[in-house]
């Protein structure tokens, strides 16, 4: 009888350090998860569109999203205004879910504007 009392306080040892064991690795890739977001977070968002407004004094300048034909405000860097000027197709990376331009280049414009361009009947 005593060793059957002392199995069973052996698997009871035995099955609470598995469990102890199985949480804590869960808790790893909890903490994967939680790292693949932050990741997620400095991912680059690239749009295309054509360049409206430049807005000098407040480093602005106003871009027509050539998917969504919706005008985007971007903060851009004060050297990056000579790259660029109105009417300018361009091409504009910026970190996900920011309106700082990390990046911008002079696309042709020709692709560009037959998007955006309102069709005339």
């Amino acid at each position: 009888m005593k060793k059957f009392v002392a199995l069973a306080v052996v698997m009871c040892f035995g099955a609470t350090c598995s469990a102890a064991w199985g949480i804590k690795k869960k808790d790893t890739s909890d903490t994967t998860t939680i790292t693949t977001q932050k990741d997620a977070a400095v991912a680059v968002s690239v749009m295309k569109g054509l360049i409206i407004s430049i807005n000098i004094p407040q480093n602005e300048i106003v871009v027509k999203d050539e998917k969504t034909l919706i005008d985007k405000v971007l903060i851009v860097k004060p050297e990056m205004y000579k790259a660029f000027k109105v009417g300018d197709a361009v091409e504009v990376k910026t970190k996900a879910g920011s309106n700082i331009v990390d990046n911008i280049k002079v696309t042709k414009a020709a692709s560009v504007e037959k998007k955006i361009a309102p069709k005339k009947k």
